[in-house]
This record gives C-alpha cells, structure tokens and sequence, in this order.
C-alpha cells in the first residue's frame, strides 16, 4: 500500500485456501505465503490470487450473500461515522458524498437523509441492481463499476466512505490515491478495516504454532478480506500528496489539508 517492494516483507506463515479447522494438518487444498509490510504494516497475501471475475466472489444474489436482518431499514445505521465527517467537515446541507462498495446502499440511504447529495459504485451487478431498487437512488448517481474504473471529477466530493470496503481491494493503495484525487481539499475521507493483531487471530496464531505448523489464520487469499492491517501506526501513506499517519483500529476517518491533499491522523470518536 505504501509502494515498498513486496520482496522484502515479513513472512507471518501460511494459509489455505479453506478453513484451517482444530486439526490443520488434515487439511488439503492451495496456500500461499501471508506477509506483512515492513514499512507500512499491511498484511498480503504472495502471491495474490486474482479471480477471473468479480462474479467469482459477489455474482450471486444479496439474498444469499447477507442475512434476512441485514435488509432491515435501520435509522441509525453509518450515524456515528455520518457524525464525525459532519463535525470535521463543519457540515452544510447538500455536500457531496461517494459510497465506494456500495452493497445494497444502507450507508448511501442514511447519508441522504442526513442531508448529503450522495453518489456511489458497485461492481456486483446483482447488488447494484438491489441498490437501485432499495435506496431509490437516481440510477445515474449509482455507477455499476468498481473503483480501478470508476471515474469522477476531482476535487468534486466532501466525503469519501470506504465502509468495510478497503480491505477487499487488490490495491488499497492505488484506491485512495483514486479516492483523493475526486476529494475536495479539506474533505474527509472514512475507512473500517480489520486488524490482524485482533485478539482471535492472535490466538489461533499461537494454537498453530503449538500444532508445529507455520500457518496462519491473517485474511483469506481465495476470498476476501485480501488484505489487513497490523495494529502500529502506519507511516507513509500512500497518497501522491505527501505523508501522513494511519492508525489502525476498527475505523479510520482522514482529513486532507484545506491548503493541500496530504493526510493528518484524526482519532475518531467513540
């Protein structure tokens, strides 16, 4: 993500292409070599598997991807992340918001009534259509496409979400350097990804080495999640801008600079 040589990564072990299981020696199937960025501490699988298609993983109907719960219209769902991008935006009614990876466009039907001009992008087109059907939203603002071939004027957007997105992408980091480029200056850009020092994966960690294996249990190649964060401080983010810090947690909120798109680190609320 920060542009290092993937050769020079740490080795964290190893993982297959299915579930590991109590009993991972019994396992068949592919694995490859799960690393971890010396520089910035993205965690990557090497080498990385690319399905022939987006279909490969979300080409099947929402109905079968999520559960019946999930398609419950819920006032607050995205309210707290709506909250912090309105307080450090210093909100006015109609700034312009993009959903990246929209699903079925829960976050684009709340930021809309909380008062954004909302646009957004799918790549799945069974979940793009049920977001049209779901949200209301004009299909013309609901791009059926991913981030790699979306396109958008810059400096035309407030607020960037990734939601709990990023960490599907096979390049993070050309992602946001997408995502600043149609950032205004000033705008806040939000992520939620998943760290690979949470306390579950550390322990299943700890039980693979005490089995005598060098697997790991960090992302899952032949699915999402791709990718992953350790949990220091990343320094050196990847944007064209200049440096900045990432702090790896449950979310992360980003402001570009109201002179200059580089990154400052903003703790979020909560």
């Amino acid at each position: 993500m920060c542009g290092a040589d993937g050769r020079s990564a740490r080795v964290l072990g190893l993982r297959l292409n299915g579930s590991q299981g109590r009993s991972p020696r019994q396992k068949t199937g592919i694995a490859v070599s799960i690393c971890q960025c010396r520089r910035c501490g993205l965690n990557f699988p090497q080498p990385l598997p690319v399905p022939g298609s987006m279909s490969d993983h979300y080409g099947v109907p929402p109905e079968s991807y999520w559960k019946d719960a999930y398609f419950d219209s819920d006032p607050n769902y995205f309210a707290r992340q709506i909250a912090d991008a309105k307080r450090l935006l210093g909100f006015r009614p109609a700034m312009r918001a993009l959903d990246i990876g929209v699903g079925i466009g829960k976050a684009v039907k709340s930021m809309r009534a909380a008062g954004f001009e909302v646009w957004g992008m799918e790549p799945s087109k069974p979940f793009h259509e049920k977001a049209l059907e779901w949200t209301g939203i004009e299909p013309g603002r609901l791009a059926l496409a991913g981030i790699e071939d979306a396109e958008y004027p810059e400096d035309f957007f407030d607020f960037v979400t990734f939601g709990a997105v990023l960490e599907h992408l096979y390049d993070p980091g050309e992602a946001i350097r997408r995502a600043l480029r149609w950032l205004k200056p000033g705008g806040v850009i939000q992520a939620e990804v998943p760290s690979s020092r949470h306390l579950m994966a550390s322990l299943l960690n700890a039980y693979y080495r005490l089995r005598g294996t060098n697997l790991v249990t960090n992302l899952s190649p032949m699915h999402s999640p791709i990718t992953c964060t350790s949990s220091r401080p990343t320094a050196s983010c990847c944007t064209e801008g200049g440096p900045g810090t990432i702090w790896p947690s449950t979310m992360w909120m980003w402001r570009a600079s109201a002179t200059c798109h580089r990154w400052c680190s903003l703790p979020c609320a909560g």
